[in-house]
């Protein structure tokens, strides 16, 4: 199955997001998905980033995005040039807020139904994490890997053990900074 299977799922017309209309937004989630080249995937990226959250605040269509990118992650669907971005915008949707003072623009939205998406990657994030020689993903994966360890205490004890697994990679000094942060937020939590 591929991301179409996901993206049909949704009635794109009906939700509300900072750029107006959302038919445009199952094009630019296929092109996310799709990209064969890091610029296609910056592009494509800055168009979905652009609808889906503005300084933080969600929009009503984060939801179906998040559903969208997280089954493209699962799957293997994502292109390989893709994955980078498809994880960061999916950071940012774990890390945004449907806190605003007009939601009638962007519509309603509970982000805990943008979590639940974001969490059915956790395996995956775990195995990027584990595998991946790219600084993108690593960073994007640690948090993603910690949000998901934060929101459900069924994942905290996994996600300990996918970061201390994760010290033991040669990692430049920065990152091994991130995943100690990490384990002390999940430690907190």
């Amino acid at each position: 199955m591929t991301v179409e299977a996901e993206i049909a799922r949704h009635d794109w017309g009906s939700l509300r997001n900072y750029a107006g209309r959302s038919e445009f937004l199952p094009a630019a989630v296929r092109r996310l998905c799709s990209a064969t080249s890091a610029e296609d995937a910056r592009f494509a990226f800055e168009a979905v980033d652009a609808a889906t959250v503005v300084q933080g605040r969600l929009s009503q269509a984060a939801v179906a995005v998040a559903s969208c990118l997280a089954y493209s992650l699962r799957h293997a669907d994502a292109q390989a040039p893709a994955v980078p971005r498809i994880l960061l915008m999916l950071s940012i949707i774990a890390a945004g807020t449907d806190e605003w003072a007009d939601r009638d623009g962007v519509g309603p939205l509970d982000v805990s139904a943008c979590m639940e998406h974001v969490l059915t990657g956790f395996s995956r994030y775990c195995e990027l994490l584990e595998s991946s020689d790219d600084v993108e993903v690593v960073l994007s994966s640690i948090d993603l890997v910690c949000m998901c360890g934060t929101d459900d205490p069924a994942l905290r004890e996994p996600a300990r053990t996918a970061l201390r697994a994760a010290r033991l990679r040669q990692l430049t000094p920065g990152v091994v900074v991130l995943v100690e942060n990490s384990l002390a937020e999940l430690d907190g939590s």
